[in-house]
């Protein structure tokens, strides 16, 4: 069954098991298994999930186990993977075009975002989930944007919802979580810059028995309560499921994605004296020089390959800044590529090339007299700084590079902005009395 996305892409719902990855299919299997049998996390034969899906964040099938419950369906298909992603990414669309029309008071740029947002290809109709984080990031800086444009009305409690998308992000993709938590940081130092340390201090709530107990210690405490709640719900379906099933025995396989795989035959990105490749036989080949018996994607696995990653970065920095740069080299072609979608044949290759940094300058000049335009400019830069994190730790390649895309496009997007609004003004100081412009 194909249907059509925006009228330009096929959606394909049904796939058969030589299309999709080894991993996806095991997914499938154990969300199956779970509608049939109501075990959670676990595959055919009662083998825990973690054993077969090896390195693989557990967070997405748990969360289409659950889903396919509520919905009353007795098995799932690939095409629930696919419409599930689909909903994700509509429903973060919908999300981030309202908070810009709150940020903005603009239907036309809210309605433009939802567009773009759709059009760029975030998301290919793929079974997979490295996507997300390119769904994610547009939700991170609108929700920040509506915190910047409207901070004497801002409730700090409403960092809840931040902070729990975040949390699911985080459990669907490690790392896409943390990601959040670094623009948000960032955006902070940002702002002590801009008003002053002194205005961040927090205020004692009782000065007599807790002369030491300050709201905003209380709140982020909260918060990152609320960051931390989906994992912790999923380590407990974990520890309940070995609980039940497999005596109390945790199993020795990592339940998530894993760094240290990444990051090591990362470091293969080029040629090297080490033998290093980006593959995945490769970090094997090498953990078990330490230990021959060490088995793939367990937690001895990843402590080999941590190890091995200081070690041989300490002893030869020149080849870990050399594949670094490398892989910025790649990245910067990937943004130039990119970019210039948004201005087709306006300007030769060799401009080209330097389109991104042309459009950061752009933004910073256009908004360096305003401090609120200032801080959306630098929190757009520190997302497109921490989106790039995953292809500069792994490999610049489509996998880990749409959530670096999405901040891109929401550069080119406020840059776009920033010139209608200035068009607008200077439409309406030019033909004042003309309420339709307030509508725009």
């Amino acid at each position: 069954m194909s249907l059509q996305f925006i009228s330009t892409r096929s959606i394909k719902l049904n796939w058969t098991p030589a299309e999709a990855t080894n991993t996806r299919f095991r997914w499938l299997d154990s969300v199956n298994f779970y509608l049939e049998t109501g075990k959670i996390l676990m595959n055919p034969g009662n083998h825990r999930l973690e054993e077969s899906s090896v390195g693989e964040d557990q967070g997405y099938p748990l969360i289409l186990s659950i889903l396919g419950r509520l919905w009353g369906l007795q098995e799932m298909s690939f095409g629930g993977f696919i419409k599930f992603n689909y909903l994700l990414l509509i429903s973060l669309g919908i999300v981030s075009s309202v908070l810009l029309f709150l940020s903005f008071k603009s239907l036309i740029i809210a309605t433009a975002f939802y567009y773009l947002y759709l059009k760029i290809g975030i998301y290919g109709g793929h079974i997979d989930h490295h996507w997300i984080l390119g769904a994610f990031i547009p939700f991170y800086l609108t929700f920040l944007i509506f915190f910047l444009k409207n901070r004497s009305i801002f409730k700090s409690s409403w960092f809840v919802i931040y902070f729990l998308i975040a949390g699911v992000a985080n459990i669907m993709r490690e790392g896409n979580g943390v990601v959040a938590l670094l623009i948000l940081s960032l955006l902070f130092i940002i702002l002590m810059i801009q008003d002053g340390f002194k205005k961040f201090i927090p205020k004692p709530i009782f000065r007599t028995r807790f002369p030491y107990l300050h709201k905003n210690i209380l709140l982020l405490t909260f918060l990152i309560l609320i960051y931390i709640s989906p994992m912790l719900i999923l380590d407990g379906v974990r520890k309940w499921r070995n609980g039940k099933y497999f005596n109390g025995q945790p199993s020795n396989m990592i339940t998530h994605h894993g760094l240290w795989h990444s990051a090591f035959i990362g470091l293969g990105y080029i040629p090297n004296k080490y033998g290093i490749e980006y593959a995945d036989p490769s970090g094997v080949e090498h953990a078990r020089k330490i230990n021959p018996n060490v088995k793939y994607q367990t937690n001895e696995y990843h402590d080999i390959l941590r190890g091995l990653y200081f070690k041989y970065s300490l002893e030869s920095p020149s080849f870990w800044f050399d594949s670094f740069f490398a892989k910025v080299k790649t990245l910067h072609k990937e943004a130039v590529k990119f970019s210039a979608k948004f201005i087709r044949y306006l300007f030769p290759d060799d401009l080209n090339n330097y389109l991104p940094y042309g459009l950061l300058s752009a933004i910073f000049i256009i908004s360096r007299k305003n401090k609120t335009s200032l801080a959306i400019f630098w929190l757009i830069l520190a997302a497109i700084l921490t989106s790039s994190v995953p292809a500069l730790v792994a490999k610049p390649t489509t996998s880990f590079i749409v959530g670096f895309q999405a901040a891109l496009f929401m550069a080119w997007f406020y840059f776009i902005s920033l010139i209608y609004f200035a068009i607008k003004d200077f439409l309406k100081t030019h033909l004042p009395n003309q309420p339709f412009f307030d509508f725009l």
